[in-house]
């Protein structure tokens, strides 16, 4: 299927690649993604282009190219000082380990390439000159929000289970169904995640949780990810309201708040997270405000021994998931806009003077904090000669 009545800009440096492999006497259309995403009205990341020329052939058509992925018939061409992926329309061979083609053969036919892909809405290909081709009815699943794999769905999944996963982050971020005998091969198929690199699942993973539809998605296809977050099997999410304001790292802590430090502990080395996320979701967990109505006092010392990132989130999640009143949270909003000071490095002595004072080691740090507790609380003021003399009276 072309539909000509379509448009969609495309950025002058890829319709200057696609005109140059045309005047070559090739075909060249811009594919996948950026085409759904288009026709979406989103912002496309990037612009992949699939061509029937190969990749010799591409190579000598541009002065600037890398092998990128030569073996499956993709070359980078960089024109007009852009990176863009040219893949030479081709049939994948078998998938020998549920991920990659062992061979890829090429082919003339446009169709046969799209033909391939993992979901319809992923399957459209446009330039300026044809049109969109749209051999799968890519459009009409677009219209009607349906995520509906190409041909067999047991056949996509079995080739590539990454595309198990992929499915349900569609759905959780452009917010679409799964079309039914795609969502039962899907679950059918999910073990075959254990076959994927744990950082190819953390990356879609990521990008699932920060979708608009995710906490729809998280509930629907717990099944599913609880193969690689076993952790997460039997977690009630927080209201919907609440998880949806939360953020991609957040989203994530609330799940793991009711089920302890250990399990994310062992979920964030499993699926190799990065060391500031694993860091700073241990500290936001061991943290979690218990009281369900904390007095300002209790909040000032949080604030003092945490800092003011690890305050706002535990205290965010904390109040998602119901552990502390949702005042809590906006009354450490408001801690962390205020003045107050809350770090050592704030106060208006340091240990130079405690040194002076005849105080050592340990000893200086210590008197350090309760100083700060004690101005960060209201209980003196942040002047030199009060904490001074405040030292005095702790010694």
């Amino acid at each position: 299927m072309e539909a000509k009545n379509i448009k969609i800009n495309i950025p002058s440096a890829a319709t200057d690649l696609i005109n140059k492999l045309y005047d070559a006497g090739y075909e060249a259309f811009i594919v996948g993604g950026c085409v759904r995403d288009s026709l979406l009205g989103r912002l496309p990341g990037d612009f992949d282009i699939t061509t029937n020329a190969e990749p010799e052939e591409v190579k000598r058509l541009f002065k600037k190219t890398v092998d990128t992925g030569i073996r499956h018939g993709t070359v980078t061409v960089i024109e007009s000082g852009e990176p863009y992926e040219v893949t030479t329309y081709r049939i994948d061979g078998e998938y020998a380990d549920s991920r990659h083609p062992v061979s890829v053969s090429y082919t003339k036919n446009l169709r046969d390439d799209l033909a391939r892909r993992d979901f319809t809405v992923n399957a459209m290909a446009y330039n300026d000159r044809v049109g969109l081709v749209d051999a799968f009815s890519g459009i009409d699943d677009l219209e009607h929000g349906i995520l509906r794999a190409v041909g067999e769905a047991r056949l996509r999944f079995t080739e590539d289970a990454l595309r198990i996963l992929r499915c349900i982050r569609f759905s959780s971020v452009l917010g679409f169904g799964i079309e039914k005998s795609t969502a039962d091969a899907l679950r059918e198929l999910a073990p075959g995640l254990l076959k994927v690199s744990a950082e190819r699942i953390y990356s879609e993973w990521k990008k699932l949780l920060g979708g608009k539809n995710a906490y729809y998605v998280i509930e629907e296809y717990r099944d599913v990810i609880s193969i690689f977050l076993p952790e997460l099997s039997d977690v009630s999410l927080p209201d919907r309201d609440s998880f949806d304001k939360l953020s991609v790292e957040n989203r994530q802590l609330c799940m793991f708040a009711s089920i302890g430090l250990e399990g994310f502990e062992n979920a964030s080395h499993r699926l190799k997270m990065e060391s500031k996320t694993r860091t700073k979701g241990a500290s936001v967990l061991k943290n979690l405000i218990y009281s369900p109505n904390p007095s300002d006092n209790e909040l000032k010392r949080y604030l003092v021994d945490n800092g003011d990132e690890i305050s706002l989130d535990g205290a965010e999640i904390s109040a998602a998931v119901g552990i502390t009143d949702k005042q809590t949270y906006l009354r450490m909003l408001s801690l962390v806009s205020s003045p107050i000071p809350r770090k050592i490095s704030d106060l208006s002595i340091g240990g130079r003077e405690l040194m002076a004072m005849g105080v050592r080691g340990e000893g200086i740090g210590k008197l350090l904090y309760a100083l700060l507790l004690e101005v960060a609380q209201g209980n003196i003021r942040n002047d030199t000669d009060e904490l001074l003399l405040r030292a005095q009276e702790l010694l």
